[in-house]
C-alpha cells in the first residue's frame, strides 16, 4: 500500500473502555463485544504492517481520553471498533456529521459499506451520520467519536446476536479476516486516491 510515511491508523476496540461501565452496558456482554472487535482488528494490524502502515492500538481510559490520545499521536484515521447487541443483519459505518463531504473518513465509509455485503454475505451496510441532535442511534454513535479531532468513524460490521452463523466458533475467524479485508480494501482505495 502507497501511503505517506506519516500515515498512522488508529484501531480502538472501545468496549474495552471503562467508560463503557459507567454507561450502564452489560459487562459480559461487553467483554464479548471487545473480543469480537479486537480480533477483527488485530487481523488489520496484521495486514496494514505487512504493506508498511504504521498503526496505533491497546488503548484504555474512557472513551474521551482514547479519541485524545489518537488525535494526539497523529492519527490519520481513528476506528471505533464495536460489534454491539439488539441490531440485525445488516452492518453499520457511523461517521461525524461534521466530516468534510469529500474527506478521508467518507470516503472509506463509502467504501467499507460496499465491501462488507459481499465479504459477509449480509444484505446491506448503513452509513449512519453520527451527529448530537439526531435519533438516538445518532446520538449514541456520536458520542464515541466526539472528541476525536482527526477523521474518525464507529464501525459495526455485524451484530453478536445477528447472523449467528457468522460467528460460530467453526465460522469466526473466517469472519474476522473478511471484515478486515473489507476494511485494509477501503484505506488501499483511499491509499490510490492520494488521501492517506
Amino acid at each position: 500500500m502507497n501511503v505517506r510515511p506519516t500515515t498512522l491508523i488508529a484501531l480502538d476496540a472501545q468496549h474495552a473502555s471503562a467508560g463503557f461501565a459507567d454507561q450502564g452496558v452489560d459487562p459480559k456482554m461487553a467483554a464479548r463485544e471487545a473480543d469480537l472487535a479486537q480480533e477483527y482488528f488485530a487481523e488489520l494490524r496484521k495486514s496494514l504492517e505487512l504493506e508498511g502502515v504504521r498503526v496505533i492500538d491497546g488503548f484504555s481510559g474512557s472513551i474521551d481520553d482514547r479519541c485524545d490520545h489518537a488525535c494526539a499521536a497523529g492519527a490519520s484515521l481513528y476506528l471505533a471498533g464495536h460489534m454491539n447487541a439488539g441490531g440485525g443483519s445488516y452492518g453499520v459505518v457511523g461517521v461525524d456529521y461534521r466530516a468534510s463531504q469529500d474527506g478521508l473518513a467518507r470516503f472509506v465509509a463509502h467504501h467499507i459499506a460496499q465491501q462488507w455485503p459481499e465479504l459477509l454475505g449480509i444484505p446491506n451496510v448503513r452509513i449512519v451520520e453520527a451527529r448530537p441532535d439526531g435519533n438516538s442511534s445518532q446520538q449514541r454513535l456520536y458520542s464515541l467519536i466526539k472528541r476525536s479531532a482527526c477523521p474518525a468513524l464507529v464501525l459495526e460490521p455485524l451484530f453478536v446476536d445477528g447472523p449467528r452463523k457468522l460467528l460460530h466458533t467453526r465460522n469466526r475467524p473466517r469472519t474476522m479476516r473478511r471484515i478486515a479485508t473489507g476494511i485494509l480494501a477501503a484505506l488501499q482505495a483511499a491509499a490510490d486516491q492520494g488521501r492517506l
